[in-house]
């Protein structure tokens, strides 16, 4: 048997039947009535900071999109796609931009720099815009920060191109929030970034 996997399925029906116990009309309803998050969180892959958990938020309360250290692109159709869906049809107020202490992708764009030689990859070239703001600053807490304003500038600047390109987009485009956070592992804690 694979152990992982059955691991995950047991924690699973645990999970499940506990909803059911606490809220038995939730998994119902989030089948029948659509999603309507408040909060985009644009945040890093990495494992240890699962967005519902650390916010204890229920399903249907965060919208997300995650990827290695937390980046944002314009020409990254799935991150864009993610930003104007929550914005136009989700009509989220908030778009979080969330890093973390000890990000491996942070880690790896110093060493890039430090080394000369960027990640193999596609890692390599996911990580260049990080690996450029490296060069500029080399200590790994102030890269986390700086690296989450600027994917909450590109955000912004995304959200206000958007709302050119289609007026209609443009009430839901004003009323968006775009905020920068760090989560701490260290604490378990939130903070804003900057």
């Amino acid at each position: 048997k694979d152990l992982t996997m059955a691991h995950l399925l047991v924690r699973n029906e645990e999970w499940a039947a506990g909803i059911d116990r606490i809220h038995p009309e939730a998994f119902p309803r989030m089948a029948t009535v659509p999603q309507r998050p408040k909060v985009l969180w644009i945040g890093c892959a990495d494992s240890r900071v699962p967005e519902s958990v650390v916010t204890a938020s229920v399903p249907g309360d965060i919208f997300v999109h995650r990827n290695i250290a937390n980046q944002f692109s314009a020409d990254d159709r799935n991150a864009a796609s993610v930003v104007q869906y929550a914005v136009q049809h989700l009509r989220v107020s908030h778009v979080l931009i969330v890093g973390h202490s000890h990000c491996g992708g942070v880690e790896a764009a110093l060493e890039a720099v430090k080394s000369g030689r960027p990640p193999s990859g596609p890692i390599g070239e996911w990580l260049h815009h990080l690996i450029h703001l490296a060069k500029h600053y080399p200590e790994i807490t102030e890269l986390t920060e700086v690296n989450v304003i600027s994917a909450v500038n590109r955000v912004g600047n995304f959200i206000e191109k958007m709302e050119c390109l289609d007026p209609s987009v443009g009430e839901e485009a004003a009323r968006v929030t775009v905020v920068g956070m760090v989560y701490e592992l260290e604490t378990g804690r939130l903070r804003e970034a900057g």
